[in-house]
């Protein structure tokens, strides 16, 4: 039996839908250095997000905006995590429109890379198939704390217009997150 046969373990992700889920809880990891449990953490999102909505739905389709909006207003911005692990969240996209991919790319860039010392800053996003942290911005990438694995992307790999490339952003799935210190 200790022979590999050429399979794979399943991993977040191929069986289920729960990244949107997981960002959340990355979130509060990445910006408190991981000093948010995390299972009571995800342990609050599933049970907040199962009195509001279908937790089926949930696992074989994921989360759009709206039930992300509402995990965040629920569990983050109010009782026990807003108390003691406090975060700005802002939809800078959410009522703009004419909005251009270039702008949005580099806001996030200009945001996540702010020299202001009074926060520690990432972007949460949610393209056609994932909802990811971005962490990290040069001229050519974005980097991510992920529940896939995924380390980083380039920012030409993402637009407005659907399927023109890999990513497809959307203007009110996009979260500027600061943790105050």
């Amino acid at each position: 039996m200790g022979i590999n046969r050429g399979l794979r373990a399943s991993q977040q992700g191929h069986l289920d839908c729960l990244c949107g889920i997981y960002s959340l809880v990355n979130v509060l990891t990445y910006l408190y250095d991981g000093r948010v449990k995390r299972k009571p953490l995800i342990n609050a999102l599933l049970r907040e997000y199962k009195y509001h909505y279908d937790i089926y739905d949930l696992l074989m389709g994921g989360m759009d905006d709206d039930e992300m909006d509402y995990l965040i207003q629920s569990v983050l911005q109010q009782g026990y995590y807003y108390k003691h692990h406090p975060v700005i969240i802002t939809k800078p996209y959410q009522k703009q429109t004419h909005l251009r991919t270039k702008k949005i790319i580099n806001d996030i860039s200009a945001f996540i890379n702010c020299p202001d010392n009074c926060y520690q800053r990432v972007v949460l996003i949610g393209t056609q198939e994932h909802w990811s942290i971005i962490i990290g911005a040069d001229n050519k990438y974005f980097y991510f704390f992920d529940s896939r694995g995924n380390i980083k992307a380039q920012h030409n790999s993402f637009s407005l217009i659907p399927q023109k490339t890999r990513h497809t952003l959307f203007s009110t799935s996009i979260y500027f997150i600061e943790r105050p210190f």
